[in-house]
């Protein structure tokens, strides 16, 4: 007889643990016609883990553990180790890393043509779900390619992060100077010299 035949009762026990303290697990018990439970008592910036496994006269299976971060009471880190690479005429990658633990859904990266103080571009980037680790831990590794950069031409790129709290403090930034088109066209294609 399975749950839900008529002579046998069964709940759920939904166990859920603090992943970075496993001797936190709490258990409770749902009613067979539960949809969902409300977890009480959760600190900000944690990563907990559930599973739920029906209850009879004989105990069934855990399901997969479910994760999920809480939600933020600080504003987050601004993002790190940030770096161009790949740099033509018109188009640059811009890398970097974000700390896991706060909540970060946006980048914001503006970049500004050197040349044109009062003209700036804003590239809004939406971050998935994080992961795996600890708060605090680096493990975003991101890059975003800027297009439609002039040839020759300096540029300054800021960067920050936004979370539910608002925006990080620091807004680190780093030069960039794109190639000209014939330094591009030589990093381009290499062997497209002429000997004499």
């Amino acid at each position: 007889m399975g749950p839900g035949s008529a002579t046998e009762d069964w709940t759920y026990q939904v166990e859920c643990v603090q992943s970075s303290d496993p001797g936190t697990i709490k258990t409770y018990q749902l009613p067979s016609n539960s949809t969902g439970l409300k977890l009480p008592d959760l600190k900000p910036r944690h990563k907990y883990e559930c599973r739920v496994r029906i209850m009879t006269a004989s105990v069934g299976q855990h399901s997969q553990p479910v994760s999920a971060w809480t939600l933020s009471n600080v504003l987050p880190p601004a993002p790190s180790a940030i770096r161009s690479c790949n740099v033509t005429d018109t188009s640059a990658i811009i890398t970097w890393s974000l700390a896991e633990g706060y909540s970060i859904s946006k980048v914001m990266l503006r970049f500004q043509d050197n040349t044109l103080a009062d003209y700036s571009q804003l590239a809004e980037i939406n971050i998935p779900l994080q992961g795996e680790g600890l708060p605090g831990q680096v493990a975003n590794q991101m890059q975003f390619q800027l297009r439609g950069l002039k040839p020759d031409t300096p540029y300054l790129v800021e960067i920050w992060s936004k979370n539910n709290m608002g925006e990080s403090l620091g807004k680190p930034h780093i030069p960039l100077q794109t190639m000209t088109l014939q330094e591009s066209s030589r990093k381009l294609f290499p062997h497209n010299t002429s000997h004499q």
